[in-house]
């Protein structure tokens, strides 16, 4: 009964770990600013951050690729995950997966995660597996918004994975 027991509890914990195997990721400093905030912002190492004494809305988006993915142009992905610093309720950091349909251009977001805390942590959205490079090209869109400059907003990393 132990055995059982035992067994029940390491896959219980080790399911969790395994759900969460990121084959994809991009630090927060790698992003591609959109042109309104470029005076907003500024990078201290992986952290995209706004300049001392700015407020406003920092727009970034990050390509995302197929490359060096083990399943091809179909990874198994299902997660999408932020990491974070969202230390006031003057701010926050959002991120979306957004699908592009290679022939129409029609985009659709998939999944939206917004989080963070005093100290940098993780937050994650699930949305189905159906990423598929052959018909679709991805990118995800983060937003950081502060009203006040008291707030210390910063988007560390995004990840996909499973």
């Amino acid at each position: 009964m132990k055995n059982r027991w035992l067994s029940l509890c390491l896959f219980l914990f080790a399911f969790p770990a395994a759900a969460s195997q990121m084959d994809w990721s991009m630090v927060g400093s790698c992003g591609e600013i959109d042109e309104s905030s470029l005076t907003l912002y500024e990078q201290s190492g992986a952290r995209l951050q706004f300049k001392s004494g700015q407020t406003g809305t920092i727009t970034v988006r990050y390509p995302v690729t197929a490359y060096g993915n083990t399943n091809g142009l179909q990874p198994p992905w299902d997660v999408l995950r932020l990491t974070a610093i969202d230390d006031s309720a003057s701010g926050s950091v959002t991120v979306k997966l957004i699908s592009v349909d290679e022939c129409s251009g029609d985009e659709e977001q998939l999944c939206s995660v917004s989080g963070g805390g005093n100290t940098p942590s993780c937050a994650v959205c699930i949305f189905a597996p159906e990423i598929d490079f052959q018909l679709f090209s991805y990118y995800i869109e983060g937003t950081l918004t502060r009203s006040s400059t008291s707030a210390n907003e910063a988007l560390i990393t995004v990840s996909l994975g499973h």
